[in-house]
């Protein structure tokens, strides 16, 4: 094992920005090795920079170093320069804290938050020296699980995970890595701890334990357990309203020593979501509702703040515009905070009533820009994803941000969902447009508004899980028309995801065990960070599938039949498949239905 002086003389000068890799950083913690019947690795499968913001690994990293003889440690994916250091040196992957081996230690938990990490997952499987393939892992090898949102369907990496946990950490680690420690200490079969493990508990998934069988087609013929008692479908496990509310809650999060994505206290107000947009998985997946009271938000702000010193709060959840007690939470908060030069900020927000009242109340230390998630500009598009926002509301509230200050709106909208026709397109840059006039009412310039448009994808567990993502020739041509009709505004800044990144997202969130091959086989060309545009190259994936004769537009573009065997069939974190085929019919019904939708497509491509 490397020493301290191996990493500054060895490591830390051939890197940049060696800040990440040397941990100690405030709020870290570091327990004795010895002494821990557990021994956990936590992995963001992203750089330090990405992931020491996340409130999902604060979470399960303080939450583990709360229970008595377990003991955790943090692991990012090192950058490219930082990875080939370590090959060079012949050194393996390891942790933050304490600077030992990952594989060293008794659980891998990869927090994997969305598709475009997959090939960061090997990597650190691969730097770490595990197996890359569960099926060759032995007993002296690390337990490897995932949580995060990508375990509602992990099949496209199943082949290279032990284990998924669906649903909520605070709810689930506890009693899962006390059963661990017992069977650790009974046995030192593989196969027998993870039966037992999937066994004891509804919410946590063995790939291994299933069979999926396919019909000539590619579709999927069936699916099944292939050992008795474990879980049928998977379900997930979750935080009761009361425990949400008065249970734990990180209030020392780590203090990185370098630059990171967002260096702001995160504090989470509400868990669920109170709307049933038909294209979000979070909103779907992350049912009930909960909500923390007022008097215990503040209470973790103060005591996080006292533990940070970090001058921006935000009160995040999926719809922080929809908490109930909002405006009596700002006014306590920005009583406490203001003086204090700490401004109070939300996540990006539903264009609802509440949104009038949000300007004022985040004005009073800094002016970042008001985001608002609008979706779609088209009347009938919002209404087939259940998303029945008013512009007037829009409207009301972007001039009386402008009143208080505010001179820059960011606007989220979603292009090629279900019913979208090119002719209406320029009602995105129509509605950005008026936007940004309104300020012109108040006797000043136009405001300048950036339209962050992204690509709709079709995720598992929503209602429109069924429905293709629209064909690339589709997705350039409205490109072309949203670019044209805003190239005379020049207070409007247009930025489009990715479209070759997108259609990989989309094949991977509805895909199968058999992609797998395509994420080693890409990785092994060089993929990785493929969330990153710079570092992100296509032909990688695009050589993979045509060297293994899959076609991703099975996956990404065409229409599910609605009996079909959906590859997460067995896994159930959210409502179960009459309820979101029934709101698919719901959705589809405004454009026709599933008949007409499905021949429109075929017929006129410019539709959806």
């Amino acid at each position: 094992m490397p020493t301290i002086d191996d990493l500054k003389d060895k490591f830390l000068p051939f890197v940049k920005n060696p800040g990440q890799y040397i941990g100690r950083e405030i709020n870290s913690v570091t327990k004795e090795w010895d002494r821990a019947h557990v021994r956990v690795a936590l992995a963001f499968p992203d750089a330090y920079t990405i992931g020491a913001s996340s409130l999902a690994v604060s979470i399960v990293y303080h939450l583990l170093n709360s229970l008595p003889n377990v003991l955790c440690e943090r692991v990012f994916c090192p950058l490219p320069d930082a990875a080939d250091r370590l090959r060079e040196l012949n050194w393996p992957l390891l942790s933050l804290e304490s600077h030992r081996p990952v594989r060293d230690f008794d659980i891998l938990a990869i927090s994997v938050p969305y598709e475009m990490l997959y090939t960061n997952v090997l990597e650190l499987l691969d730097l770490a020296r595990i197996p890359l393939l569960a099926a060759d892992r032995k007993s002296s090898d690390p337990l490897v699980l995932i949580g995060g949102s990508q375990a509602n369907n992990p099949e496209p990496i199943a082949d290279f995970i032990d284990l998924a946990i669906l649903g909520e950490a605070e709810a689930a680690l506890p009693s899962f890595v006390d059963l661990f420690a017992r069977l650790k200490r009974e046995t030192r079969d593989r196969n027998t701890l993870l039966t037992e493990l999937a066994r004891s508990f509804p919410w946590v998934y063995a790939p291994s334990l299933y069979s999926i069988e396919y019909h000539p087609d590619g579709t999927i013929r069936s699916i099944d357990a292939t050992v008795c008692d474990i879980p049928m479908p998977v379900s997930k496990a979750y935080v009761s309203s009361q425990n949400f509310d008065t249970g734990f809650a990180p209030t020392k999060p780590i203090v990185p020593y370098v630059q990171t994505v967002h260096e702001r206290l995160n504090i989470e107000i509400m868990r669920g979501c109170p709307h049933a947009c038909r294209f979000c998985n979070e909103g779907h997946t992350r049912r009930p509702l909960r909500m923390r009271s007022a008097q215990r938000i503040v209470q973790l702000a103060r005591e996080s703040f006292a533990n940070t010193g970090l001058t921006e709060i935000s009160l995040c959840s999926l719809s922080s515009a929809d908490y109930p007690e909002l405006e009596t939470l700002f006014a306590q908060m920005n009583s406490i905070f203001a003086p204090m030069n700490v401004s109070i900020a939300l996540p990006s927000l539903r264009a609802e009533k509440q949104l009038r009242l949000i300007p004022e109340q985040t004005s009073l230390v800094r002016k970042s820009p008001l985001t608002i998630a609008i979706e779609a500009a088209d009347p009938l598009i919002r209404e087939v994803i259940n998303k029945p926002i008013d512009d007037e509301a829009i409207f009301s509230a972007v001039k009386e941000a402008y009143r208080c200050g505010w001179q820059q709106v960011k606007l989220y909208f979603i292009i090629g969902l279900p019913g979208e026709q090119l002719d209406r397109l320029s009602t995105v840059v129509d509605l950005a447009d008026r936007i940004a006039r309104i300020r012109t009412e108040l006797g000043k310039g136009p405001a300048k508004v950036s339209a962050s448009l992204s690509i709709f994808v079709p995720k598992a567990h929503t209602p429109l899980q069924w429905i293709g993502q629209p064909r690339a020739e589709y997705l350039s041509e409205a490109r072309h028309i949203l670019r044209s009709a805003a190239r005379t505004r020049r207070y409007l800044q247009l930025k489009f995801h990715d479209q070759e990144q997108s259609f990989l997202e989309a094949a991977f969130a509805r895909g199968d065990r058999r992609l797998g091959s395509v994420i080693l086989r890409a990785w092994r060309a060089g993929a990785r960070f493929d969330a990153w545009n710079d570092s992100f190259r296509y032909e990688r994936f695009q050589r993979a599938f045509e060297e293994l004769q899959i076609d991703p537009h099975f996956y990404a573009n065409r229409i599910i039949g609605l009996d079909e065997v959906l590859p997460w069939e067995h896994l159930q974190p959210g409502s179960a498949k009459p309820i979101l085929r029934h709101q698919l019919e719901l959705a589809l019904a405004p454009i026709g239905g599933m008949n007409h939708f499905a021949a429109s497509t075929e017929r006129h491509p410019e539709k959806l």
